[in-house]
């Protein structure tokens, strides 16, 4: 009898193993890894970025799409630069390129206006860091007093507050009425 017993318990026994055995048969098994890249096509709408450093400035945009890690291409961009003591500064363009690392956009038929001149050029640059304007593709800028001054490179330097301008340079100059 205590053989019989002996076998229906250990009968008893691998029958509770068959539960388990077949849970961890039908079980599923972890998902493949896959593979996303980073910095696929992102796009931002209602792009903002700022910078409180020795002259403050404001880089906004309606679509923003990186373009890489260190691209970011900008549809409509408004660039607001707000010197110490200075009235703003704001540079608009139909479409740009901000460079991260290098902390600089490229802007396309820029359009610049400040309280005493506004500026246009087909292209040009705008370095943060330095608060520099430049261009080599030629501009025209057209003063307060209607006098206007062109040339093909023009260099604006808003810490100095200083413009620079060579290369065909040529100068209209009106006379003021009182």
């Amino acid at each position: 009898m205590k053989k019989k017993l002996y076998k229906i318990a250990v009968f008893i026994a691998l029958a509770a193993f068959i539960p388990l055995v077949v849970f961890i048969a039908n079980r599923e098994s972890p998902p493949e890894k896959i593979k996303v890249e980073s910095h696929k096509k992102q796009i931002i709408k209602q792009f903002r970025l700022e910078s409180k450093e020795k002259i403050n400035w404001e880089l906004t945009a309606p679509e923003a799409e990186f373009k890489g890690e260190d691209v970011i291409f900008l549809k409509n961009p408004h660039l607001f630069i707000h010197p110490k003591s200075q009235p703003p500064i704001t540079i608009k363009s139909p479409s740009a390129l901000y460079f991260r690392k290098e902390k600089k956009v490229e802007l396309k038929h820029v359009l610049l206006k400040t309280d005493n001149l506004t500026a246009e050029s087909p292209c040009g640059i705008y370095f943060v860091d330095s608060a520099l304007f430049k261009t080599n593709c030629g501009c025209k800028i057209l003063l307060k007093s209607k006098n206007s001054i062109a040339g093909k490179i023009c260099v604006l330097n808003f810490k100095k507050k200083e413009i620079t301008i060579s290369g065909n340079v040529k100068s209209v100059f009106r006379e003021v009425k009182k």
